[in-house]
């Protein structure tokens, strides 16, 4: 059953990463979801910046909520999505933290929640796999909101 899991989850990454490369369009106006989002009661992601690189590439920082201070995920190049298909405005990015390679591996979609039309929210699902042989542990999912 876990190889199962794990043959799903990296099918799923595996084909949001094809579709994102495949795309003709990729959405390009980063400017809603760019900032810092934070949550500082949660117990799995507290902070999470969105920005672009010095190509103009949209980049993901994660940080988990570890004590005394935040663990540092890395940075991660994220797929995007726009709202629709005639709008260049991302409102949702999924990245990929780890591999079945590694001890744990986690898959993150991203998207913006709007009241009154703006921005006010950043939507955080968090699936999380556990790939090591005999790992008691189970896989589990998380949903969050993080503000600006």
């Amino acid at each position: 059953m876990n190889s199962l899991r794990l043959g799903i989850f990296g099918a799923t990454a595996g084909v949001l990463l094809a579709t994102a490369l495949a795309s003709a369009r990729t959405p390009t106006n980063y400017s809603a979801i760019k900032g810092t989002w934070v949550n500082s009661t949660s117990a799995s992601l507290v902070k999470i910046v969105i920005g672009t690189d010095s190509t103009g590439r949209l980049f993901l920082h994660a940080y988990g909520a570890c004590s005394p201070t935040p663990c540092d995920w890395g940075t991660v190049y994220p797929a995007v999505w726009s709202g629709s298909v005639g709008s260049a405005t991302v409102k949702a990015v999924a990245a990929t933290y780890g591999s079945s390679l590694t001890p744990i591996s986690e898959l993150l979609y991203v998207n913006l929640v709007y009241v009154n039309g703006l921005p006010t929210r950043l939507q955080v699902n968090l699936f999380t796999q556990f790939n090591g042989r005999g790992d008691p542990r189970y896989n589990y999912w998380t949903a969050e909101l993080m503000t600006h």
